[in-house]
């Protein structure tokens, strides 16, 4: 505490002493220029204004939080009495020489402007946000974001020229914007070349629009840390693969829409709510596990996701939105949960190759659909439960389908795929005609491994069980 009140003494002299010039102070610190000001708070501050004159050409730049001002007074006696106290960097508005290779704006600086050099290649933004810069920086090719970053705020013309950039590291422990362009079409291309983004361990947010048509980004790691994804995220990039860990409870709209070369997305339980079109158009899908804490698939979620095959519907789901799966012309197969209790129109609106639905639903009376024939194809076949048939016989839409009723939940122990009450080869039966012919029987059961889809492997644990090495 003491030292803290001094510091404030110290600055509190520098703006008495120089009195009304403290505005138009400058002075030199460790190769940069600075300024001298008031803050909003009537405190002295320093501003970089870039290079001092003797360092015209440096390799690097590093912007501090805090410089040393020196100053001079003449006391009673008629002596020179030197002071020096510590100001708080406010700003920074600096551009590289000709040689320079890296700027590193300090944590903790409020805002910076200006950034750039025909030479840079790596730069540190620890600034809550920048207004403009990184035009004409043709060789940057690595940005890394500090944890206390917010926003870009005012112009959208930054990084104009600015096309090689292949790697950001992202720190930001909660900011509320991730584009640095601000969405310009005058300088979007800006992600063009992004290969790599990396997300610090502390990162709770993913903002809107971080890595939009990155069209080259084919892979990203989501830490344990994050808890929402923003709006648009990942929209339209090269994603190939990715994974929601058991840490993230939502994710915004659009946020993987147009990623046409994702083939897998698996997201833990602890997702409990995704917005509207979050895998629209993603062509290439073909892998999908969805949280079993979902409630609802809302509109648009697999909009023309036309190499989806299968899909299993959490347990917890009660509504399936508008244009669900609307056009995903590949869907053979749909898991329906037990709890669900409407169904929108268009859900399954040119699903041409639905051949079988797979319905658990005792009562399904209590099941409402808009507009009455959801899965369009008339030669589905509808798997119901045992005993139900005559119930499903009797409503609409369900008897505009073919309804056999050979569906059979169970409860068995890992490796009972058929529900027998033992685990035997039949159980590898099983799974040969569910990955052969694609009978979904033993849908909810097949997952042996627990990595959230039915494949080989499944039928290598169950050769595990039986040898008694699991």
């Amino acid at each position: 505490m003491f030292l803290r009140m001094k510091t404030r003494v110290l600055i509190f002299l520098v703006c008495c002493s120089i009195s009304a010039l403290v505005n138009a102070t400058y002075f030199d610190y460790n190769g940069l220029s600075f300024q001298t000001w008031y803050d909003s708070g009537g405190d002295a501050v320093a501003y970089c204004n870039g290079l001092s004159t003797d360092n015209p050409n440096p390799v690097s730049i590093v912007v501090p939080n805090t410089v040393i001002f020196t100053y001079t007074t003449t006391g009673s006696n008629g002596a020179t009495i030197t002071h020096s106290a510590p100001l708080t960097v406010q700003t920074a508005e600096i551009s590289g020489s000709e040689n320079t290779q890296s700027i590193y704006i300090s944590d903790g600086i409020y805002g910076a402007s200006g950034i750039s050099g025909p030479s840079l290649t790596s730069v540190y933004l620890g600034c809550e946000g920048f207004s403009y810069g990184f035009n004409g920086c043709p060789n940057l090719t690595h940005i890394t974001v500090g944890p206390y970053y917010k926003r870009h705020n005012g112009q959208t013309t930054c990084f104009y020229g600015t096309t090689n950039l292949k790697e950001i590291t992202w720190n930001a422990i909660s900011a509320e914007q991730g584009r640095f362009d601000g969405g310009s079409t005058i300088t979007a291309g800006v992600l063009q070349n992004l290969e790599t983004l990396t997300f610090g361990d502390q990162v709770e947010y993913i903002p809107p629009e971080i890595a939009n048509n990155a069209v080259k980004l084919n892979h990203v790691t989501i830490p344990s840390s994050v808890t929402a994804i923003g709006d648009g995220a990942f929209y339209n990039s090269g994603l190939s693969e990715i994974y929601i860990p058991n840490s993230v409870v939502s994710l915004g709209n659009n946020v993987f829409s147009g990623c046409g070369n994702l083939t897998s997305a698996v997201m833990e339980n602890s997702v409990v709510s995704l917005g509207t079109s979050v895998f629209k158009g993603c062509s290439s899908l073909n892998d999908v596990k969805l949280s079993e804490s979902l409630t609802s698939i809302n509109k648009e979620t697999f909009y023309q996701c036309s190499s989806l095959k299968t899909i299993v519907m959490p347990k917890m789901v009660n509504n399936i939105g508008h244009s669900a799966f609307s056009k995903c012309d590949g869907l053979e197969l749909v898991y329906l949960p037990d709890s669900l209790k409407h169904v929108d129109s268009y859900a399954f609106y040119n699903c041409t190759h639905l051949a079988h639905v797979y319905s658990p639903i005792k009562e399904p009376q209590n099941v409402s659909f808009n507009p009455s024939n959801p899965f369009v194809n008339s030669s589905c076949v509808v798997h119901v439960p045992k005993g139900t048939l005559a119930l499903y016989q009797a409503l609409s839409p369900w008897n505009q389908y073919v309804l056999v009723d050979d569906y059979e939940q169970c409860v068995s122990t890992l490796g009972d795929v058929n529900c027998d009450g033992a685990v035997t080869s039949s159980d590898v039966t099983s799974l040969y005609n569910y990955l052969l012919n694609g009978d979904g029987t033993y849908l909810a059961t097949g997952d042996v491994d627990g990595d959230g889809s039915i494949t080989s492997a499944d039928i290598t644990a169950v050769y595990n069980i039986l040898l008694g090495n699991q």
